[in-house]
């Protein structure tokens, strides 16, 4: 038969009970992982930006003080730093998902 594929049972040799277990097992692992890697990104980078720019807005409130646009910076500002709040708050969410299963969660 032209074209057909061998197919073989690639769990041989594993006990049957191992597969679903080894593959969940690591189907959480690679989730927990992404979780961490999410987390760290927000705290790490987009949280920091987040403060830079809410630095650089200050400095230009200082800097046209008593003109025109002074209230709408500061406004940007304040919504900045809620923005940055949001972030933080998003990143201690992504803790990994164990803590939860085991009673732990809100344990810091």
């Amino acid at each position: 038969m032209r074209g057909a594929v061998a197919s073989r049972d690639v769990t041989e040799g594993w006990g049957r009970d191992d597969v679903p277990t080894d593959l969940s097992r690591r189907l959480i692992a690679a989730h927990e992982e992404e979780r961490a890697r999410l987390a760290r990104e927000l705290h790490d980078d987009v949280s920091q930006r987040l403060a830079v720019l809410s630095i650089e807005v200050a400095r230009v409130v200082l800097a046209v003080a008593g003109g025109p646009h002074v209230e709408a910076l500061k406004t940007v500002r304040e919504e900045l730093m809620r923005v940055s709040t949001d972030v933080g708050a998003m990143a201690y969410q992504l803790h990994p998902s164990v803590l939860d299963d085991l009673g732990l969660e809100g344990v810091e």
